[in-house]
């Protein structure tokens, strides 16, 4: 899967630089358009999600950073962003101040979403603990949201070098509409200057989105589809496993390796994913 965990402060730039890049294109990996123009329509662009974006996403302004509204096509993902200037003395920059990533997962890559709930957050957390990748959440939670079961993950992103603060805030749900078994996936994060309020990420965009999602039954041919795709990307995890050829970041014992083909189908066994490791 594409880890579209969107930080504190991307795409931070000199303001006489930023001219030029909210031009709207699309090609067939993906769709870029203005959010000022379409951040109040509802979006859906997803066979299997569909909702209203938040308010502060609804009345953007034109932005010069960057087009503010994205899709993926083939994950059917979608991200927004808000622009801000942020001043460092006698300069100034501008970064992404909030942004939403709302994720379907529908290209079928993402084998290791095949874990049930329990098995999805163990190997989770232990993929976050591995030197390199993403910094562990602050904080877990397990969590009923409108009706989806799901794990929230809570990360503070502060950078006190450059007098940049921000938090993050991560949805893995599980829903029984679409015919899918594997989660979707909400995040929203925010970044300011050092000592300005910190807004609430879940009042302010999750439950909003929340609020106005819907859930669409995907058709037996676009179940099928999606499933010979992720049978596909078990095969190829199980012959370079075979091969002793490296898949992703993972511990010396492969526990993680091996807990994506046991849920792949594979007659192997299950690790334990809280031994110690390294």
């Amino acid at each position: 899967m594409m880890q579209r965990f969107l930080i504190v402060c991307i795409g931070v730039c000199a303001l006489t630089g930023c001219a030029g890049l909210s031009k709207e294109y699309e090609n067939q990996n993906l769709q870029a358009r203005l959010l000022c123009k379409i951040g109040g329509e509802r979006v859906t662009l997803s066979p299997r999600l569909s909702y209203d974006l938040p308010e502060p996403f609804r009345h953007a302004a034109c932005s010069t950073l960057a087009p503010g509204f994205i899709y993926r096509k083939s994950s059917a993902a979608v991200e927004v962003s808000l622009e801000s200037v942020i001043s460092y003395g006698s300069v100034q920059a501008r970064s992404t101040s909030a942004a939403m990533s709302i994720e379907s997962f529908m290209d079928g890559k993402g084998s290791w979403l095949l874990y049930p709930p329990d098995g999805f957050l163990d190997a989770r957390l232990a993929y976050l603990a591995l030197p390199g990748t993403q910094r562990p959440p602050n904080s877990v939670e397990k969590r009923q949201v409108h009706g989806f079961a799901c794990y929230r993950f809570y990360r503070v992103n502060d950078l006190p070098a450059v007098g940049m603060q921000g938090d993050e805030v991560e949805y893995w749900c599980w829903e029984k509409q679409s015919g899918l078994s594997i989660p979707f996936y909400v995040s929203a994060s925010q970044s300011g200057k050092a000592g300005q309020p910190r807004g609430d990420l879940d009042q302010l965009y999750i439950e909003p989105l929340f609020r106005s999602l819907t859930i669409n039954p995907l058709p037996a041919s676009t179940l099928a589809e999606i499933r010979a795709k992720t049978s596909a990307a078990c095969a190829h995890a199980k012959s370079r496993f075979d091969q002793n050829l490296p898949w992703g970041d993972d511990y010396p014992d492969k526990r993680l390796a091996l807990t994506r083909l046991h849920y792949c189908g594979y007659d192997v066994p299950l690790p334990d994913l809280q031994a110690p490791s390294r």
